[in-house]
């Protein structure tokens, strides 16, 4: 009777033994931290928006645009930027938490998307 057989094995066929798991072993792809594999997601969604096409609705562009009349505040979750920022608002006189945050995210924002950016230029 061959070894892999699980014919007449009852419930050792059932249960893998030692022995057995390692005839399955295949090559694995080396293990990832789950900052690892949410980097690597991140990295996949950016470049997916970065690859799709822009063809700028007026309608869409012109209903931004009054909305952000209204309030241009936006909401990020970054605890490391947000320590950051304190740290530095509370060791630098006069330091602008708000003003170094915007200056920040619209050098990064123009230049991960500079067609959309020019969309909303003043």
């Amino acid at each position: 009777m061959p070894e892999n057989n699980s014919l007449g094995r009852g419930l050792d066929a059932l249960i893998k033994t030692p022995k057995d798991k390692k005839e399955e072993v295949t090559e694995a792809e080396p293990a990832q931290t789950i900052e690892e594999v949410e980097q690597i997601e991140e990295e996949k969604t950016t470049q997916e928006v970065k690859n799709t096409q822009i063809t700028p609705s007026d309608e869409i562009v012109d209903q931004i645009k009054e909305e952000v009349k209204k309030s241009a505040r936006i909401s990020v979750w970054s605890p490391q930027s947000a320590a950051t920022l304190k740290y530095l608002k509370n060791t630098i006189p006069n330091f602008s938490m708000s003003k170094d945050a915007a200056r920040l995210l619209d050098e990064v924002v123009s230049t991960e998307y500079p067609e959309i950016w020019k969309l909303f230029e003043k």
